[in-house]
């Protein structure tokens, strides 16, 4: 299975029982969703692809790499910043402070590109120190002290609740600027019925239970 990196956690944990059920071993791998729609488009040996939007599954469809789609999850964009806020961060606003330190996604990736829609929205100019690959890289610098704030999702601040807090945005609250993940089976795929029924796990009440319980919204 080739997954958006936001996907890494809650899919890495959720293996095993996703093993029990279908019956064959899941093997996972992680990166921005340009980068791993394009990695089956040129023959990467997966069966299941799942990408945080619309536009980088359309690039997999459109070369027939992949059969049809259905929306597991969708996820919405937080103001990411340290544990316990040091810096009072309080808005999307003050990302454009001067003593901050502010990483964003790579605009050609999904939380990129939402994110300079938010801030667009807004009216925030920011200047970023680094455009991360993907919003895993943008939270670890966060993470690690190396950054003071980022945008990334809900989930990645769930996931990581000891290291990690979310500042409310209210402008994220529009479904314009929600993450999509479509997951589709791979035409070329060696387990298409395996496939078939992961995706329906993944559709399923169960699923979705899942994907809410590590922070993010139902399809």
């Amino acid at each position: 299975m080739f997954a958006a990196s936001s996907l890494e956690r809650v899919l890495t944990d959720w293996t095993p029982r996703l093993e029990a059920k279908l019956g064959v071993q899941l093997s996972l791998s992680f990166g921005s969703s340009p980068v791993v729609a394009r990695q089956v488009v040129e023959g990467a040996p997966a069966d299941v692809l799942i990408t945080a939007d619309r536009r980088s599954m359309q690039i997999a469809t459109q070369a027939a790499a992949v059969g049809p789609r259905s929306v597991v999850a969708r996820n919405r964009l937080a103001l990411v910043v340290q544990s316990g806020n040091p810096d009072r961060i309080e808005s999307v606003q003050e990302l454009a402070r001067r003593d901050l330190k502010v990483v964003l996604c790579d605009p050609d990736v999904p939380c990129g590109r939402l994110a300079a829609a938010l801030l667009a929205k807004a009216g925030v100019a920011v200047n970023p120190v680094s455009l991360e690959e993907n919003v895993s890289a943008a939270v670890a610098k966060v993470e690690l002290g190396e950054a003071d704030a980022t945008i990334a999702y809900g989930s990645d601040v769930h996931t990581r609740r000891k290291d990690l807090a979310a500042v409310p945005l209210p402008e994220a609250e529009d479904r314009e600027l929600e993450a999509v993940y479509p997951a589709g089976v791979v035409t070329r795929g060696r387990q298409r019925a395996a496939a078939q029924r992961l995706i329906e796990l993944l559709v399923s009440p169960e699923g979705t239970a899942v994907f809410v319980r590590a922070g993010f919204l139902a399809p």
